[in-house]
């Protein structure tokens, strides 16, 4: 079978193609499995002119202007020429193009369009997406509830198109923990860990009161915190200056380089997350993946990632009380037994493996 990948966007502030595929490689690890069955192509636009074969995936790079094509006409050229027998359309925010793409590639082609955290539109937006419904053999979404807020919409009319894949995974690799604990200097008995812009989405100052009170009850435990933005921070500074056992127990560590971060999912028994919205997050799958608890908040994308709760704890969005209600749950946890668990979880279901075989499921 012939698989396509393309995305509308173009991002023209890349013109390096390894290091393109480098950025993507939540998503190119898994046409990298697919490729494994399947003939994959893949269509990026970047300031970049050229082929290139890439463990499997046949990559083209294109330039066919800035921003999003209304009319991509050379880049439905190039789809048609490919013979495809499935399409993969990255992005669920392009009702225009995937009419064109219909038109161009009649029905024998298979359109499977991929949701990436977009929204059901209003407007003159949501009479293009109603028409480009029947264009649309099936969508994936990252969760059953994301899913739910296009149906209730009215968009999509028939829940049998909606396939609940994850968008992504994670490559890292788990290390040894206690090995892992020394390395990056991890010495509370519960160790709980963030990694995460400091923003107002993320929400790290509920995080942190729900955890000033759940020390409380178990002042051996602690924080630490691996932020890329410190949009919060003079806020949390003062926080921790003002509870001295908070100052104590909360490391904000800072920045910590991607390829340095396996020794820190590694050695934490908790990954902790206090996200308002998000379509999905690749810290997340790191950290479930390096058997991490989670303790995150209830929504889709989390929820899903965590099998509704199965493999993690979930409070609701800026509740301190509902944090801190899960954070005395975990106190009952046997970490070790939890952790070797939800590691058999993330290679069973979320792993690229796992998500080639969940799309080629949904391609028969």
């Amino acid at each position: 079978m012939r698989i396509v990948s393309l995305t509308y966007v173009n991002s023209p502030d890349f013109n390096d193609p390894q290091a393109w595929i480098e950025r993507l490689y939540a998503f190119t690890g898994v046409w990298e499995e697919l490729a494994r069955e399947h003939e994959v192509f893949s269509i990026e636009q970047i300031s970049y002119e050229g082929d290139l074969l890439h463990n499997g995936v046949q990559y083209y790079f294109r330039r066919y202007g800035e921003g999003v094509s209304r009319i991509p006409v050379k880049l439905h050229r190039l789809v048609k020429q490919l013979k495809p027998d499935i399409v993969l359309v990255r992005g669920l925010l392009f009702p225009l193009q995937v009419i064109q793409l219909r038109m161009k590639l009649g029905r024998s082609v298979r359109i499977i369009v991929e949701n990436h955290a977009g929204q059901p539109p209003k407007g003159i937006r949501k009479i293009f997406q109603h028409l480009a419904y029947n264009c649309i053999d099936a969508y994936h979404f990252i969760s059953s509830g994301t899913a739910y807020q296009w149906l209730e919409s009215g968009i999509i009319r028939n829940r049998q198109k909606c396939v609940e894949v994850p968008t992504g995974s994670a490559r890292i690799i788990p290390l040894d923990k206690t090995e892992s604990r020394q390395q990056v200097g991890m010495s509370g008995q519960f160790n709980f860990l963030w990694v995460g812009n400091l923003s107002r989405n993320k929400d790290p100052l509920t995080v942190i009161a729900g955890f000033e009170k759940y020390l409380l009850i178990n002042p051996r435990a602690k924080l630490y915190m691996i932020f890329q933005t410190d949009e919060l921070l003079p806020e949390i500074q003062k926080r921790l200056k003002e509870n001295e056992t908070l100052q104590k127990s909360v490391i904000l560590k800072g920045l910590v380089p991607n390829d340095q971060l396996s020794p820190w999912y590694s050695a934490a028994d908790f990954y902790i997350s206090g996200s308002h919205s998000e379509g999905g997050s690749i810290a997340l799958l790191e950290a479930i993946a390096c058997g991490c608890i989670p303790v995150v908040t209830a929504i889709p994308s989390s929820l899903a990632a965590t099998d509704y709760g199965k493999y993690g704890f979930h409070f609701i969005p800026g509740n301190v009380d509902d944090l801190y209600e899960q954070l005395q749950r975990v106190n009952s946890v046997i970490v070790k037994e939890f952790s070797g668990a939800i590691r058999k979880y993330f290679n069973d279901e979320l792993s690229f493996k796992a998500i080639a075989r969940k799309i080629n499921a949904s391609l028969i």
